[in-house]
Parts: structure tokens; C-alpha cells; sequence
């Protein structure tokens, strides 16, 4: 494996029902922590933000093999 992946989350200021936003870390082994601008995910609760995230790190994960 290439990559170590994590996702740390943190609860907002609600947005409607939005309160919680999720940010991906990907660290290149033996190199350091990458620059993927993957951003922010949000959503009503812990579990679909952190979700939406670890689909979009996958995605990203497919993409630069």
C-alpha cells in the first residue's frame, strides 16, 4: 500500500440540518502528507459526512495509483 488514509471529523455550526464535516488525510508512506484537496464533506450526522469522504478518498485513492 502507498498511501494511509484517515478521516477526522468535526462538529459545526449547523448549516440547516447540516452539523458535521469530515476531512480526509492521506499521507504518503515514507514521504509525507499529500496535498489532495479533497476539502470538506458535510452532513446531518457523523456517519453520512464521514461516509461522503471515504467515497471521495476512494475515488481519489483509484485515480493516482
Amino acid at each position: 500500500m502507498k498511501y494511509d488514509t484517515w478521516v477526522t471529523m468535526e462538529e459545526i455550526r449547523p448549516i440547516g440540518e447540516i452539523k458535521y464535516a469530515a476531512h480526509a488525510h492521506i499521507r504518503d508512506i515514507g514521504k509525507g502528507d499529500v496535498q489532495h484537496g479533497l476539502g470538506e464533506s458535510w452532513g446531518r450526522t457523523r456517519e453520512e459526512a464521514e461516509s461522503k469522504m471515504n467515497v471521495r478518498i476512494q475515488e481519489w485513492l483509484e485515480a493516482n495509483k
